[in-house]
């Protein structure tokens, strides 16, 4: 299961800007309202400075939606890219380049703000109501 840790320690071995908020879902199997039984990893909006993921995801995801983040919405190129920078932070394969520690502060979610990120990136939960949803929002600490 990913992990605030796992997330963190991802984004401080690579040089991609670390998105401002992080959502993910902790407890349920998120779906696309118009693609149900299509399990969700990780979503991105474009012009936000957010990445959504499902706690579920590998941590290559991680690095997915951070890429999409940064303007590159190609799926093809952005699933290159990722593999990639997994190989390189995983298998040492590239010379490792090494930014600073990315932290995070976890910040309480209301219940409002929980609906508003399901209706605006389009996400239902397939097995659990929507109260039952655990979501976990992460904000870079500067």
């Amino acid at each position: 299961m990913l992990s605030k840790q796992d997330i963190e320690d991802t984004l401080s071995k690579t040089l991609l800007p670390a998105p401002s908020v992080i959502y993910y879902f902790t407890n349920a199997e998120i779906s696309l309202k118009d693609r149900p039984n299509t399990l969700v990893r990780g979503i991105q909006k474009s012009g936000a400075d957010a990445i959504y993921l499902n706690a579920k995801s590998p941590k290559s995801t991680v690095l997915h939606e951070t890429i999409h983040n940064v303007g590159i919405t190609n799926e093809q190129t952005t699933r290159l890219l990722t593999r990639i920078l997994y190989a390189r932070q995983t298998f040492g394969i590239i010379p490792k380049l090494r930014r600073k520690n990315v932290q995070y502060t976890e910040v309480p979610v209301s219940e409002e703000e929980k609906l508003s990120v399901l209706h605006d990136m389009g996400l239902y939960p397939e097995n659990a109501s929507t109260s039952d949803v655990k979501l976990v929002k992460l904000v870079l600490v500067e």
